[in-house]
């Protein structure tokens, strides 16, 4: 499970950011407008690495077998 999660993660977190940007600079989607998503651009990608940079960061502190919790990534 922790190798599935392991592809999933970057790959969820790169759909949101694509997501966001088409609906960001593709012009004429009035379904977006008026909605902030340049503001969601810049920080839900923050929000979604908050929890993988404060495990990597435990991490460095821990034994060095100490498997990375990728399922604690938002996927």
């Amino acid at each position: 499970m922790a190798d599935r999660a392991r592809i999933v993660a970057p790959v969820v977190f790169l759909l949101t950011v694509g997501q966001l940007a088409v609906a960001t600079f593709v012009p004429g989607l009035p379904q977006f407008e008026g909605k902030a998503f340049g503001a969601r651009l810049i920080f839900y990608p923050c929000l979604m690495a908050v929890v993988p940079v404060a495990c990597w960061l435990v991490r460095r502190r821990t034994p060095v077998g100490t498997p990375f919790p990728w399922l604690a990534t938002p996927s």
